[in-house]
């Protein structure tokens, strides 16, 4: 992309939506659970996932920064549809002001994908009118949540520890969020908004590079990321398994 290639010094605002539910989080293709007993001994809470019919949810707007600086939580009332006016309301009250707050040399770069809310003609005379730079309409490509570091590393961080386990009630779903959002590091943060530019990179507007060079940064962004969660979740039996290896 010409911008991020031409302004290497400036701070890149991401942005993003999610809904976050009061039944616990589980996904059918990750998650895994490994017992070294008989089935009969594994708890029902392990074997069993309970789903709500209709569970309460939470929305919540996140901003993180490619400098390591995290946004609190924006909490989005529930039954509020984000349209341009809401949107709009969400930027002058929340965001404009933290923004302002963080980066007063305004060296920043807000970054917002492609939802009509985002996209509206007013919503982008606002941006004209009241940010330093963003990123324009037609500057995010559809359908590619991949590029965004809230859609791949930040909002699974903070699901995996404000839904481990399931609520009662919203505002007690919105208390673990506010506690699993403090507890993502900035140094992951920046990291995490540094694999993201790691993907941008190669795309400029000579294309320089070819297709096979942006799946390839791809592929590594991935297999770093999972083994990420392998040395978080196993570390034991990483060290077991380095031991073996060494001793073979």
């Amino acid at each position: 992309m010409f911008w991020i290639r031409h302004h290497p010094g400036d701070v890149t605002v991401f942005s993003d939506e999610k809904l976050f539910y009061v039944d616990a989080a589980f996904n059918r293709r990750n998650d895994r659970f490994l017992s070294s007993g008989r089935l009969e001994e594994v708890p029902n809470e392990v074997k069993h996932v309970q789903r709500t019919k209709h569970p309460a949810k939470v929305m919540v707007l996140g901003l993180i920064c490619s400098d390591g600086k995290v946004c609190p939580p924006i909490f989005i009332e529930a039954g509020i549809k984000i349209n341009a006016t809401v949107y709009q309301d969400l930027l002058k009250e929340h965001i404009l002001p933290w923004l302002k707050q963080h980066y007063p040399r305004s060296n920043y770069v807000f970054q917002q994908d492609g939802a009509p809310g985002h996209t509206a003609k007013k919503t982008q005379r606002f941006l004209q009118d009241n940010f330093e730079e963003f990123w324009p309409s037609d500057f995010w490509p559809p359908s590619s949540p991949d590029l965004n570091p809230l859609d791949y590393y930040f909002w699974w961080r903070v699901e995996r520890i404000a839904c481990r386990k399931a609520h009662r009630t919203g505002e007690l779903l919105r208390a673990d969020i506010r506690t699993a959002w403090a507890a993502v590091s900035k140094d992951k943060v920046r990291t995490a908004c540094q694999t993201s530019a790691t993907v941008w990179r190669p795309w400029s507007p000579s294309m320089e590079v070819t297709l096979n060079k942006v799946l390839f940064n791809y592929i590594v962004m991935n297999i770093s990321y999972y083994y990420s969660l392998i040395q978080e979740s196993f570390p034991e039996q990483l060290c077991l398994n380095k031991h073996l290896a060494t001793n073979m």
